[in-house]
């Protein structure tokens, strides 16, 4: 394997790192949305969860400040 294809393959296996990591940040988010909708067969447009995340935060009254 030639020098140039041992960067491409840790590139690839980054950005799949990068994916899963959101992926499973999503997940999180969603099936914390549906629990609290009672919507557990629908899943959010991606702008509506993130505001409902931020509305959640912000209940709580944490600040990343």
């Amino acid at each position: 394997m030639t020098d140039r294809e041992k960067d491409l393959m840790a590139s690839i296996a980054e950005l799949e790192s990068v994916f899963d990591m959101r992926w499973k940040a999503d997940m999180r988010a969603i099936k914390m949305w549906q629990a609290a909708t009672g919507k557990t067969l629908t899943w959010p447009d991606h702008a509506d969860l993130c505001v409902w995340l931020l509305e959640q935060l912000d209940k709580t009254g944490a600040s990343n400040d």
